[in-house]
Order: C-alpha cells, then sequence, then structure tokens
C-alpha cells in the first residue's frame, strides 16, 4: 500500500482534494541517513502542498470576488475567509 500525504477542501459549492505521494516511511531499520532523507522529502512535500492550497483557496477567493463584483473590501473578506495570519518562522 503506497502513502499519500492528503488534504481535503470542503465548502458548500466545491471539493478538492490535493495528495502527494510519499516514500515508504522509514522502519526501525532503516539507517539515520535513510530516515533523514525521507523527512526531508516530507518537509518538501508538505510545503509544496500549501503553497498548492495557498494557490487554489487564492484562486477560490478572487472567483467569489469576481462573483459579487464588490470592490475590495478588506473587512468583507475577513469576515469570509479569516484573517490573513503571516508566519514569519
Amino acid at each position: 500500500m503506497s502513502a499519500h500525504l492528503t488534504a481535503v477542501y470542503t465548502s458548500p459549492t466545491a471539493t478538492n482534494t490535493f495528495s502527494s505521494p510519499l516514500e515508504s516511511a522509514p522502519t526501525q531499520h532503516t539507517s539515520s541517513t535513510e530516515k533523514s532523507q525521507y523527512l526531508a522529502d516530507l518537509r518538501q512535500k508538505v510545503s509544496q502542498l500549501q503553497d498548492d492550497i495557498n494557490q487554489f483557496l487564492t484562486d477560490k477567493m478572487d472567483q467569489d470576488k469576481a462573483a459579487t463584483d464588490a470592490p475590495n473590501d478588506d473587512h468583507r473578506e475577513e469576515d469570509m475567509y479569516g484573517e490573513e495570519v503571516v508566519d514569519e518562522a
């Protein structure tokens, strides 16, 4: 059975699944180097999945905004989508 990193976006009007295949998880007998490589690969795939989700949500917000023909209103966007939180890690 192959493993996948998966996230699902669901709204009243749509569902979108984001997925990325993963290497087999390390076992107790896996070397430290292989475990480190697995974790590096996992981190890269999580980051790519976040980028994909962010792009999808940005496009969705643009579509919603275009459908309402409303001017750019930050307060309305915060009500609809929540306040933007910038990760400065």
